[in-house]
């Protein structure tokens, strides 16, 4: 090699801070992708979150509505059903006027 094409280090200073410039560029440009890829995804979980939070208050309401669906159910079967048997001659349970008890008499 001739002494003029050697690499100084002026020719390296000057290749590095060509290539600095560039890889700066480069890292901006990846920056910028990676954070409105970021931007999207917090939009994302906010909508996520939002749904998530009509479906908690979904659940609520439904616990509440089974509940007094249970409630009425359980006066039905305590309260009214005895009532309505003992209205119409029925017996609940064996022995307290069933139809083998009145058969009998």
């Amino acid at each position: 090699m001739a002494d003029d094409q050697d690499v100084t280090p002026a020719i390296l200073l000057q290749h590095m801070q060509a290539m600095r410039g560039d890889f700066s560029m480069q890292m901006q440009t990846m920056e910028q992708r990676i954070m409105k890829k970021f931007d999207k995804m917090d939009l994302r979980f906010d909508e996520i979150n939002a749904r998530l939070g009509k479906l908690e208050r979904k659940v609520e309401l439904l616990s509440v509505q089974i509940g007094n669906v249970d409630e009425r159910l359980d006066d039905l079967e305590v309260v009214q059903v005895p009532m309505l048997q003992k209205a119409v001659g029925i017996g609940g349970k064996a022995g307290r006027g069933g139809r083998a008890e009145r058969a009998e008499r």
